[in-house]
C-alpha cells in the first residue's frame, strides 16, 4: 500500500519533460516586402494542389507594353487557382489579380507613397521609403516614381494618373510627404481627396510654403503630421 502511495505521489509531481531544441515553436517569417512602380504587375505562379490534379492556369507578361498572355498550361476541374508565389513583372496595366479575381497581395500591408516628385528632379525620399519597408517585410509598397519617365508617350499621362489614383484607394495606409522648397501641387491634391480617409501619415515642416495650409487641414481631420520621414514610416509600422 505504501509503495503504491509513493507511486501516485512521484508521478503527480513528476518534472514536465524537457522540450527538445528542434520542437521550439518558431515565429513565422514575414513574407518579403514587394515593391510596385508604374508599369509594373504582380502575378501569382500557380502550382499543382494534389498529384491527381492538373497544375492551375498561369499569367505571365511578354513585354513592357502589351497585355497580360494567360498561358493555359493546365486547369483544376473546378477552375481555381492555387497562388504560391508572387513575382513582379513588367506590365501595361495596374492589375494585380490571377484570372479568377484572387488578389496576389492578398495578406500584405499595402501602402502608397505619395508626395513631392517634381518631374524626378527631387530629391528620392521613396527609395529611403522603399528600403524601410523591405527590412520588415510583409509589405506592398506602390511606388508612382518612374524609374523611367516618357509624358510623351501617348496615353502616358492618362495611365499614370489612373495608376495613381487606383492604388491609392487599395493602400492601407499612406504615406504623404512634401519636400522642402517644392510646390507638389499633386500631392496637394492627393491631401484633399484622402484627408477622411484615415489613411494618411504626412510628412510636412515650416519650410513647406503651404505648411499652414497642411497643417489646419491635417489638425481638422485628424491627420497625424511628422517633421522626417523616419518618424512617420515608424508610426506607420505600429501595430
Amino acid at each position: 500500500m505504501i509503495a503504491t502511495l509513493l507511486s501516485i505521489l512521484l508521478c503527480c509531481h513528476a518534472p514536465s519533460p524537457v522540450p527538445h531544441p528542434h520542437w521550439e515553436a518558431v515565429s513565422p517569417q514575414p513574407r518579403p516586402t514587394i515593391v510596385l512602380h508604374p508599369h509594373e504587375e504582380v502575378t501569382c505562379r500557380c502550382e499543382k494542389s494534389s498529384a491527381h490534379e492538373e497544375a492551375a492556369c498561369r499569367c505571365e507578361k511578354s513585354s513592357a507594353h502589351e497585355e497580360a498572355a494567360c498561358h493555359k498550361e493546365a486547369a483544376r476541374p473546378d477552375g481555381k487557382r492555387f497562388p504560391e508565389d508572387v513575382n513582379v513583372q513588367e506590365a501595361a496595366h495596374p492589375e494585380q489579380a490571377t484570372p479568377d479575381g484572387k488578389d496576389c497581395l492578398e495578406g500584405y500591408r499595402k501602402v502608397f507613397l505619395a508626395g513631392t516628385i517634381d518631374g524626378g528632379d527631387s530629391v528620392d525620399w521613396q527609395a529611403e521609403a522603399e528600403k524601410f519597408f523591405i527590412s520588415r517585410g510583409g509589405w506592398a509598397v506602390f511606388n508612382p516614381r518612374h524609374k523611367e519617365w516618357h509624358p510623351e508617350r501617348p496615353g502616358e499621362m492618362d495611365y499614370q494618373v489612373n495608376w495613381e489614383l487606383s492604388h491609392l484607394e487599395q493602400a492601407d495606409a499612406i504615406l504623404m510627404y512634401f519636400a522642402d522648397g517644392s510646390k507638389s501641387p499633386i500631392t496637394l491634391l492627393e491631401l484633399g481627396l484622402h484627408a477622411r480617409s484615415g489613411k494618411l501619415r504626412v510628412v510636412c515642416t515650416e519650410k513647406f510654403y503651404r505648411y499652414d495650409n497642411v497643417r489646419i487641414t491635417c489638425e481638422r481631420y485628424g491627420i497625424p503630421v511628422f517633421t522626417t520621414l523616419q518618424a512617420a514610416l515608424k508610426n506607420i509600422c505600429e501595430p
